[in-house]
């Protein structure tokens, strides 16, 4: 994931020797397409990372520190320190404990609150309808737990604000920063602007499609693209694919390029 590659970049950028073991087929393999996994992988073991995927890990063996890591497939890798991301489980005990309606996060609507009006909830452990994409979701974001916590205290106030966001993310990683917006998972087509098999400064862009119009994008060092996307996702815009592909067309354009559906 996200944060196991930023600890292997900064690891790396200090002269630490990395090891990343991963059971999927790929990194970035819950979150991404593959595009943008081969292009971060290829970033990552040109600054000396090694990958063992589809392999998990059996024991950790070391008195006082780490020593050494068994690998599923029995391989032994001497270490020093190892860092573990696993992702986590929404903790909703109290909430289900206080009578509050739960599913894989505490269900909440559009104002924060949660089935009971007095009480309100923000961050990873909420559930919600996000209207971009007409589904209830679960946004594990930094920004969304801040976006939502503000929303959810102006309205104990007495306000009467709504949460409406569009999903985005960001990752840096050596000198590459990465940026996400939208939610990608259901795409049928992706759009490549620039080169994925250069992993330079450059950079470059993937646009996520479904039925012709943008639904997300990852951006790398491409920050006019990824303003450009978000007014696209959040306008429901369609534009011509040789538009997304031409990096002859000024990405701040692209609103005023926009074609009927």
């Amino acid at each position: 994931g996200y944060i196991g590659l930023e600890v292997s970049a900064v690891l790396r950028q200090l002269g630490i020797e990395v090891t990343v073991v991963d059971i999927a087929k790929r990194v970035l393999e819950r979150v991404t397409s593959s595009h943008l996994s081969a292009w971060v992988r290829r970033l990552h073991e040109e600054h000396g990372v090694r990958f063992i995927l589809e392999t998990g890990v059996s024991e950790i063996n070391g008195e006082e520190q780490a020593e050494s890591v068994v690998c599923t497939n029995g391989q032994i890798l001497d270490c020093d320190v190892v860092f573990i991301g696993v992702g986590v489980t929404p903790n909703i005990e109290l909430a289900r404990k206080a009578g509050l309606k739960v599913d894989k996060g505490i269900m909440i609507n559009e104002s924060c609150q949660t089935s009971e009006g007095d009480i309100y909830a923000a961050g990873d452990c909420t559930q919600f309808y996000n209207s971009f994409y007409d589904k209830v979701i679960n946004l594990e974001s930094v920004q969304n737990a801040n976006d939502q916590a503000r929303c959810a205290a102006g309205n104990i106030a007495g306000g009467s604000q709504i949460y409406e966001s569009l999903p985005w993310f960001w990752s840096d990683q050596y000198d590459a920063k990465i940026q996400m917006v939208g939610l990608s998972h259901e795409a049928t087509e992706i759009i490549v602007r620039g080169n994925p098999e250069a992993s330079n400064k450059i950079g470059l862009v993937l646009f996520y499609l479904k039925n012709s119009r943008v639904i997300a994008a990852d951006c790398i060092n491409r920050p006019k693209e990824f303003v450009a996307a978000k007014q696209l996702i959040q306008g429901r815009m369609q534009l011509k694919k040789s538009t997304l592909e031409d990096e002859s067309i000024d990405p701040m354009t692209f609103k005023d390029l926009t074609v009927s559906s």
